[in-house]
């Protein structure tokens, strides 16, 4: 299996002009990790992520997402999770200097080398 990583197009705005929508979802087999982009009450920008399952019923024909997971889902949550970790590393990437983002990344325990020459790391992932 591979995991692929899709970029969002639609935009929905809440009431306070903020999108709605995920920046990204990196998906493999039924588990996706949404990348969401947050500000803290204080101005502080950071991505975080959330982890679902899509589901259909073969009696009802109905689909829908859950948050619990399967131990079958196991290893296509560990490639989501590991995944997502990238993605959101060129998120942050694209926003800063490339020297900032070497910085900060040699800062952290570093699980895999992007295109930058410094790595990302699976966790929630403060944007400067």
């Amino acid at each position: 299996m591979t995991v692929t990583t899709e970029g969002v197009k639609k935009k929905n705005k809440a009431s306070d002009g903020e999108s709605t929508d995920p920046v990204q979802v990196v998906r493999e087999g039924a588990i996706a990790a949404s990348i969401w982009r947050r500000q803290s009450p204080s101005g502080y920008a950071y991505y975080d992520f959330t982890l679902s399952r899509s589901w259909n019923s073969a009696s009802s024909g109905k689909m829908g997402y859950s948050k619990s997971f399967f131990e079958g889902n196991r290893d296509d949550l560990l490639r989501v999770i590991e995944e997502q970790g990238g993605a959101i590393h060129l998120l942050r990437q694209a926003l800063l200097p490339k020297s900032a983002c070497l910085t900060w990344c040699a800062s952290t325990t570093c699980l895999r080398t992007m295109s930058c020459g410094s790595a990302a790391r699976i966790v929630r992932t403060a944007v400067d």
